[in-house]
């Protein structure tokens, strides 16, 4: 209570590792958190792990997160469950050719760790190797991609095209999306397109609504100036701000647009 630490333990990875979010587990006897890297003497990339942790925070084991959305994750305590989220690469092994998407998703899992429901939103063929220019990956809102007052509206938020510059000379949108305590998607929009976006997080509030906030440049007005954008929705997902704004909502997006070929 007065802020001193209780406890402490470094947990050293084999090679750089993140974490994204903790929480206490559901028995109240440690913790897990989500976390890319090498741990424990574990081969291979580990981009879709928990990691247990006992209430002394010590190591007790990792362990695979269904949907593979641990990358910039989200982990809460929900009802008598478990919410993830974050952004899913999947590899489509019986495709030909094998194909990788990559994609947000947000999924229940059970005490055990064990998928109860998941759902995949603005899912990308991709192929960095062949094509690195095109990178239209979902990214999560990087601090905060979903969150919930009321379990029966649960509000999450994503974005596309991470821009290999810090001044993208690009425009892109970002998706705010609602979800009933089952996981149906109630409404889902699409903002955007008049300048670069990158969401920071995303906020249920008291009165139903939604808050998302994060950056905004426009590479032909701005100047490498970024600003703050603000954005504040009803259960509805209608603007309640008190200005007039100009940002553009689309229930749909085509893309590519202009184009010759595929109409996605």
């Amino acid at each position: 209570l007065n802020g001193d630490s209780i406890s402490f333990n470094q947990i050293v990875p084999q090679k750089t590792s993140y974490v994204y979010s903790i929480m206490e587990k559901p028995e109240s006897d440690g913790y897990y958190f989500t976390s890319d890297g090498y741990f424990n003497g574990i081969i291979g990339y580990a981009f879709n792990y928990i990691i247990t942790l006992d209430t002394n925070l010590q190591y007790v084991k990792q362990d695979s997160l269904p949907g593979s959305c641990a990358y910039y994750s989200q982990i809460r305590p929900f009802n008598n469950s478990i919410l993830v989220a974050g952004r899913a690469k999947r590899i489509w092994y019986n495709a030909y050719p094998v194909y990788q998407t990559e994609e947000y998703c947000i999924e229940k899992l059970d005490n055990t760790l064990q998928p109860v429901k998941q759902v995949f939103l603005s899912h990308v063929v991709i192929n960095h190797s062949q094509d690195p220019e095109n990178d239209t990956i979902s990214y999560p809102a990087l601090s905060r991609n979903f969150d919930f007052v009321d379990t029966n509206y649960i509000y999450t938020a994503h974005y596309r095209e991470y821009p290999w510059s810090f001044y993208p000379a690009i425009y892109n949108y970002f998706v705010v999306s609602k979800f009933n305590s089952n996981l149906d998607l109630q409404w889902q929009y699409y903002f955007g397109f008049d300048a670069y976006y990158f969401v920071w997080q995303i906020t249920a509030l008291k009165d139903g609504g939604c808050f998302v906030s994060g950056n905004r440049y426009d590479y032909q007005t701005q100047n490498q100036e970024y600003d703050i954008f603000c954005l504040k929705l009803d259960s509805t997902g209608i603007f309640t701000s008190a200005d007039e704004s100009n940002m553009a909502i689309h229930s749909a997006i085509v893309f590519p647009n202009p184009g010759t070929g595929i109409l996605h």
